[in-house]
């Protein structure tokens, strides 16, 4: 154990520890077996789920699986417009379920809510838009409990968009709450839940319309406007926001000092908005997606600048320093993504909007991401989680901690959903997650100020 600190140590010295990087193309779409792309992947287990906007049977877009080593593609549906059309956003995945919107098709033409088994069975249209209760819906849903919460880009009372939740069954569809432009006009992300709170972004209105950030009770009570967008600072925000101790993250496709895009951060009272870093054609420009955490490091996606002008994978520390160009599409290995990273171990799956032998879009894998570490936060704290290896139950240990600061213990499945936090109080807590499923989960150590103090993996049987 001392021995693998000593390396730590020195690395740290270096800054960001490098690894050499492998991309490999997963899976080619060639219009019949479905095409552009425009959402992210699902994993579980060794399986990726994920639709494309168009092509397939009905040139209407289709739901598909294939494996993390690219083999076993399969269409699992073909959108007809009857059961929906043009999917944008993401599956949600549940147990054996995967739930989805499309932005178009169903009984009035302008989207539905679906949900169809992981092995292609008993597809399901759960609900049906009509414009006054929502239409054209671009982003994805949020699972909680038996409830699932989304937005539609427009309809609902003043047509300017709409938050809305929905039983898994399909039933109590319940409109929470309407846009009305001066509050967000076309919001098109998915909403961050964190106990009673949902945030998301609105890409239009606000009080400059160029966008804003907002949170909204689950019960569609005490809207609150945290952030308006104005140019300079970001604009026109297109994917989702990520909580992180007390923190909230995203990113802008325009604006920004360079315009084309900027990251940010702003606490979750809506103060402390930070500009943590503007893209430019150099490393990347114009992310539509989210971002992904790994250690102390940022993993984006951008959809043009680079090398090539197709897009980039790019890993940036968590304080908006230390970019670092990992990848440059090129366009026959796919380009333009206009979704987002998903992170598995020390692996990132993601698909391209374009490119590829066919022009159709790709699905990639990315092995051997960077791995970024805080000298002055990790040397001073040893953190171990035992057993790695677990039923559920296990224990969190800090030793060497002089700071008083409180610390925060997060834990987050393989979506980057937090399913689980608690104020760490003793150098040594047991944690209890007997109720949640087996798999790999990764977990983060914060303190009050939004400090990292350690990141990990593991597993429960």
């Amino acid at each position: 154990m001392r021995k693998y600190y000593l390396l730590i140590y020195c690395i740290l010295y270096i800054g960001i520890g490098t690894i050499q990087a492998q991309y490999t193309v997963l899976h080619n779409f060639n219009d019949t077996n479905g095409s552009f792309p425009y959402g992210s992947l699902a994993i579980s287990g060794k399986m990726l789920y994920g639709m494309t906007e168009s092509g397939g049977k009905n040139n209407k877009g289709c739901i598909f699986q294939v494996d993390t080593n690219g083999n076993g593609y399969k269409v699992l549906l073909n959108f007809n417009d009857t059961n929906g059309s043009l999917p944008f956003g993401n599956l949600t995945i549940s147990g054996k379920v995967l739930y989805g919107m499309t932005a178009y098709g169903g009984t009035n033409g302008v989207g539905v809510v679906f949900s169809i088994d992981t092995d292609g069975t008993v597809y399901k249209v759960m609900y049906n838009f009509n414009g006054s209760n929502g239409q054209y819906p671009e982003g994805s849903l949020t699972h909680s409990g038996n409830l699932l919460y989304g937005m539609t880009a427009g309809g609902g009372t003043y047509n300017y968009g709409m938050i809305f939740s929905i039983d898994t069954n399909g039933s109590n569809f319940k409109n929470l709450y309407d846009f009305n432009s001066t509050t967000g006009t076309n919001p098109q992300g998915t909403l961050m839940l964190s106990g009673n709170i949902l945030y998301g972004m609105a890409q239009l209105g606000g009080t400059k319309d160029s966008g804003c950030i907002f949170s909204v009770n689950i019960n569609g009570s005490n809207y609150k406007d945290l952030f308006n967008f104005s140019g300079k600072n970001g604009t026109n925000p297109s994917g989702d926001i990520t909580l992180r101790g007390g923190v909230l993250y995203g990113m802008t496709p325009a604006g920004g000092i360079n315009e084309v895009g900027c990251l940010f951060s702003i606490n979750s009272n809506g103060t402390g908005f930070k500009d943590l870093y503007d893209f430019s054609n150099t490393n990347g420009s114009r992310p539509f997606g989210d971002v992904v955490f790994s250690d102390n490091l940022f993993h984006i996606m951008t959809s043009q600048g680079g090398a090539n002008n197709y897009g980039t994978i790019i890993a940036i520390d968590t304080n908006g320093t230390g970019c670092t160009d990992q990848f440059d599409f090129k366009g026959m290995n796919g380009g333009e993504s206009l979704g987002s990273l998903t992170l598995s171990g020390n692996v990132l799956y993601g698909m391209t909007t374009y490119g590829g032998s066919y022009g159709d879009g790709v699905v990639f894998k990315f092995n051997n991401i960077l791995t970024g570490f805080d000298p002055l936060i990790f040397a001073s704290c040893e953190v171990k989680l035992f057993p790695t290896l677990n039923n559920g139950s296990f224990n969190i240990e800090l030793k060497n901690e002089k700071s008083e600061t409180q610390k925060t213990f997060e834990i987050y499945n393989v979506f980057g959903e937090m399913i689980y936090n608690a104020k760490l109080n003793t150098s040594n807590t047991q944690i209890n997650l007997n109720n949640k499923a087996p798999g790999v989960y990764f977990y983060t150590i914060i303190t009050e100020g939004g400090n990292h103090i350690s990141s990990g993996k593991f597993v429960i049987q």
